[in-house]
């Protein structure tokens, strides 16, 4: 496994500026907004000497808050979670101590619909997998593919529709944690096969080909040549 890519300077100091604002957000949401890990934040912070702070306490009016909104139906538990700058499990445990039971299964069944309908549009219209929506969303990669199942089944416009060979390959590309430059510098400078660096980066072929691909007809570059 290789190092990874540092993280560049001008990066740490927006996240250092988010993190030392008021509100400030807790490091999971800056760990989905920046997409690094939350151990790979803490550790450049506290090498930047930021005091790290202590777990903000959700108060009794903020509580108030994200049940009224919740019942509304406005908002679902993620985007409450962003909203407020707190985890989508601090979000489900206030909902839960204040709201019955029945009726808090009522609701998450209507949004749940929304959601899903939503879900579809974003997996078939962007170059994004169902992992990646299981990740931004915090749900099981088998609730994303339950929730598309049920909105291609109740929809007719997405009953016969699929992802295109084209946007599934866009999507692995995702997949490959590293940039396009770096990979081409390497690819340059060693003459490495494909196989190779699938292996070496822990993802398929297809996803190193179309990596490959797409930067050679952005740039006109070719490190192969």
């Amino acid at each position: 496994m290789s190092n990874p890519i540092p993280i560049p300077n001008e990066i740490e100091q927006e996240i250092i500026r988010l993190y030392t604002s008021e509100p400030y957000p807790n490091l999971k949401v800056l760990s989905d907004q920046f997409q690094i890990s939350k151990g790979r934040l803490l550790r450049m912070l506290k090498r930047n000497g930021i005091t790290l702070r202590k777990r903000n306490v959700v108060s009794e009016e903020e509580k108030m808050l994200i049940v009224q909104e919740y019942k509304s139906g406005t908002s679902d538990v993620m985007e409450l979670a962003q909203k407020y700058g707190r985890a989508g499990s601090c979000i489900s445990r206030i909902l839960s101590a204040n709201i019955p039971h029945d009726e808090l299964l009522v609701i998450r069944k209507k949004l749940n619909a929304s959601q899903g309908e939503k879900l579809v549009n974003e997996y078939f219209e962007n170059d994004i997998t169902q992992t990646d929506l299981a990740e931004k969303y915090e749900l099981s990669r088998a609730a994303i593919t339950h929730r598309i199942t049920i909105a291609k089944a109740s929809n007719p416009k997405y009953k016969n529709k699929k992802k295109s060979s084209y946007m599934r390959a866009r999507a692995k590309v995702r997949h490959l944690r590293i940039s396009p430059e770096v990979l081409y510098q390497e690819i340059k400078e060693t003459k490495i096969t494909q196989r190779k660096l699938a292996k070496k980066y822990q993802v398929s072929e297809s996803c190193i080909y179309h990596a490959v691909a797409r930067y050679k007809a952005r740039t006109g570059l070719d490190p192969y040549a």
